[in-house]
């Protein structure tokens, strides 16, 4: 992808979480990105084939970027790894609030359990346990940092990952049942 491309996919992004925080995201036509982006019709359908494909881009740069943010963390533990989780996404509360706002929700699941699987296995988090614990946790642990968000930070990220973890027993954990 050439430099270019990449600014233009950033700058149709920008235009259209713009025109989400002003119009229903269903109203919002490919020709008002554009033009909110400064760019042609032409230079949308060379990057994207839809709105969505617009947001699942954004996404999962946000989700990179939280990737990269743990692989510089000094802590890797599960509780690390859950707290930063809910300072990243915190940080980035607006627009996840524009998402459930605009019933935008399913585009965050998928990725969020994708980045949390890559995770863990990078880590080595949580591996020995059966995959369908695993999934319940990183499924809980989606719906949780929904919840935080929605109610605007009851708990710090510290916190919210100790309320987590304090359902499980070491064992459970370690996976030794």
């Amino acid at each position: 992808m050439t430099k270019q491309s990449e600014v233009s996919r950033e700058l149709l992004a920008e235009a259209l979480l713009l025109l989400m925080k002003k119009k229903e995201y269903t109203g919002i036509t490919v020709k008002e990105i554009a033009e909110k982006a400064g760019v042609s019709r032409l230079t949308f359908y060379r990057n994207f084939d839809s709105r969505e494909d617009i947001l699942r881009w954004h996404i999962a740069q946000g989700f990179q970027q939280y990737l990269n943010t743990v692989d510089r963390s000094a802590e890797t533990g599960l509780k690390a790894v859950i707290s930063l989780c809910f300072t990243f996404w915190g940080e980035r509360s607006e627009e996840i609030r524009l998402f459930l706002r605009q019933d935008l929700a399913y585009l965050l699941q998928q990725p969020f359990d994708s980045c949390m699987r890559t995770l863990m296995a990078r880590l080595g988090i949580l591996q020995e346990i059966p995959p369908m614990q695993r999934q319940f946790i990183i499924g809980g642990m989606f719906a949780d940092m929904i919840e935080w968000i929605s109610a605007e930070y009851p708990v710090t990220p510290e916190n919210a990952a100790e309320e987590i973890l304090c359902m499980f027993s070491e064992d459970f954990l370690q996976g030794k049942i």
